[in-house]
């Protein structure tokens, strides 16, 4: 998954119906999935392609708490990635890269702890 190429993620993007995305890239890996970012009209989004599908319904299901103090990007489809045999995918906004476009970096290495400390208390998953 890691060694993906963007040609094959390009495919996946326009077969899902972004076919007017540019500047895509891979921006990151976890765990569970490898991230890859687009813009489409001008706004930034993010494809993420894992083995679990249960791990991008659950970023739907979280949606629902989204507040401008806590940026939970929204979901534009979750499903079976069309070209890949067993593997996901899940398009959301790309929330974080806005959230910290204007904060310095000591900022910006604060906001996670802030984000568990004080928005995700009383939250019931």
């Amino acid at each position: 998954m890691d060694e993906m190429l963007v040609g094959e993620v390009e495919r996946i993007v326009v077969g899902l119906g972004w076919g007017d995305a540019t500047g895509i890239s891979r921006i990151g890996a976890g765990a569970w999935s490898t991230a890859y970012g687009f813009t489409s009209n001008e706004l930034d989004y993010v494809l993420r392609i894992g083995a679990h599908l249960d791990d991008f319904r659950s970023d739907e299901a979280m949606a629902k708490y989204a507040t401008p103090t806590l940026p939970i990007p929204s979901v534009h489809g979750a499903g079976e990635a069309p070209t890949l045999d067993g593997m996901f995918y899940c398009v959301s906004r790309n929330a974080f890269e806005n959230l910290t476009a204007n904060l310095s970096e000591n900022q910006t290495r604060e906001v996670p702890c802030r984000m568990s400390m004080t928005h995700l208390k009383g939250l019931v998953f």
